[in-house]
């Protein structure tokens, strides 16, 4: 099957690690509605560090037991893979006579290699302006607000800060956070990635008591604990990289509200169970006061959008995990471990496949280009003991493989036919090529000059190795292009 995707260099790689990680992402998120209320809220949120892993891992190990050996082959391509996958067709140069000049034909590989690399260089433009324009509009906004919440000191409340101090020793958080009150947010917000702050809309105090905003704090530190605006940071990052892959936005999308959710449920574990309904209702007066705002990306806040029932209804059923849930969330997540973190195993490359198909020639010749030079000079000699001399830039030369029969035909050629003409001409010299059928060959057109003049003929040669077995004269000013076709057809891929 032919390559569907670039096989090689950065747009293979990003395209084919694409095409994994929605695989994995789809999987993730059936595995989720089949467990979804059995393996808690810091396992859903958990999970996706796996997706993540798989799109910024440059090479995996290969396994026969990845979910990605199932794949049809072309689709991606192993991220072992290297840019020394290049064509290795032989380039073909026929001597066509036009006002006595040798004129090599294109190779028909290579125009349509180099078409493909002109084509996948528009759309590694297209695709690095469209990311640049996505960390634009992530990076640039934040700066703005970086340096707009500069302009707010810090709160000067004690009771503010005493109750976040007993909230840290919870949660056993020593690192330093400076509160801001500021009306620049409507509701509590923990933003900067190496000096965070938590941020507070103006007189909170007045709008929520003592035990509402210790669910506040209780939630935004746990944001703190489990590094969630690094987290944020890198998810930008990759939604940037995909920005043509849908999957994996609604896969960051479900992943922003899995991370809400599993801070609800390790605030509410450091609460009494008489206080986690109260800290259900903090949630939804927030959220209520902040639905219609817009909040810079990489930040941590009560983000609910439209799955605020979903968080209620964890809070209001919030309850400690059996240990035989916790050991079958971690055995799901080794599985796909293993079976998504690896590549699958590599097929057959086609060197491998031209190797294999050379078994079948009795011919002494095995490699093209190690028998190159020696074939060369036999075909160069058998023309010199002719009485000619090979023109100047006069040699095109390929290694083919002879149909079975004359009555052959290959795209809709008849190459066979073609063939038992020039045999023909080739007995008339004395050599049969017709016990070579089937068999590999070098093809030589040489260019002639005589008495350093330039002649309108070509003599082509078929050589087994060193030996010449079928030769003819070719007239090159008479438009008929049909030995082109040997060739081009017949050149060992």
């Amino acid at each position: 099957m032919n390559q569907l995707v670039p096989s090689t260099g950065l747009l293979g790689w990003l395209v084919s690690t694409s095409i994994m990680a929605s695989i994995l992402g789809l999987g993730i998120l059936l595995v989720k509605v089949l467990f979804k209320d059995k393996l808690g809220a810091r396992w859903h949120s958990a999970i996706w560090l796996l997706l993540y892993l798989r799109l910024i891992l440059p090479w995996t190990p290969e396994s026969s037991i990845s979910m990605f050996n199932w794949l049809p082959s072309g689709l991606v391509m192993n991220t072992g893979q290297t840019s020394t996958m290049l064509d290795r067709n032989l380039e073909i140069q026929l001597p066509i006579n036009m006002e006595n000049q040798i004129v090599a034909a294109p190779n028909l590989q290579n125009l349509k290699s180099q078409g493909n690399a002109f084509n996948d260089n528009w759309l590694l433009l297209i695709w690095l302006t469209v990311e640049i324009g996505l960390l634009a509009y992530f990076i640039f906004p934040n700066i703005r607000f970086s340096r707009s919440i500069r302009k707010y000191n810090q709160c000067s409340s004690p009771e503010l800060y005493n109750l976040l101090e007993e909230c840290k020793l919870k949660l056993e958080l020593n690192s330093n956070l400076p509160i801001i009150e500021t009306p620049l947010v409507k509701g509590p917000v923990l933003f900067g990635l190496i000096k965070p702050k938590l941020l507070l809309p103006l007189n909170i105090q007045k709008a929520l008591n003592s035990e509402q905003l210790e669910h506040i704090f209780l939630h935004e530190l746990a944001h703190l604990k489990r590094k969630d605006i690094l987290i944020n940071w890198l998810m930008n990052l990759l939604q940037a990289m995909h920005w043509f892959n849908p999957v994996l936005w609604y896969a960051f999308r479900r992943a922003r509200l899995d991370q809400e959710i599993a801070c609800d449920a390790l605030a509410l574990s450091y609460l009494p169970k008489e206080r986690r309904s109260e800290y259900g209702y903090t949630i939804i007066q927030l959220l209520q006061s902040t639905a219609n705002t817009s909040l810079q990306p990489g930040t941590s806040h009560f983000w609910g959008g439209k799955n605020i029932r979903r968080r209620i209804e964890m809070i209001k059923e919030f309850k400690g995990i059996p240990i035989k849930w916790t050991i079958v969330g971690l055995v799901i997540a080794v599985v796909f471990a293993v079976v998504a973190l690896t590549n699958a195993t590599s097929k057959p490359s086609n060197t491998n496949l031209n190797k294999t198909n050379q078994e079948v020639n009795n011919s002494t010749v095995v490699d093209y280009e190690k028998q190159q030079d020696t074939a060369s000079d036999a075909a160069t000699k058998f023309v010199n003991d002719k009485g000619y001399k090979v023109a100047m830039n006069g040699v095109g030369s390929a290694y083919i493989l002879l149909p079975n029969r004359f009555e052959d035909q290959k795209d809709g050629v008849k190459i066979g036919e073609l063939l038992s003409k020039y045999n023909q001409l080739s007995k008339q010299n004395g050599l049969d090529f017709s016990g070579y059928l089937g068999k590999k060959v070098y093809f030589f057109a040489l260019g002639l000059e005589k008495d350093n003049k330039f002649l309108d003929q070509q003599m082509i040669l078929l050589l087994d190795g060193t030996k010449v077995v079928g030769y003819w004269l070719d007239q090159t000013g008479d438009e008929d292009f049909s030995i082109n076709n040997i060739p081009n057809l017949l050149t060992i891929k």
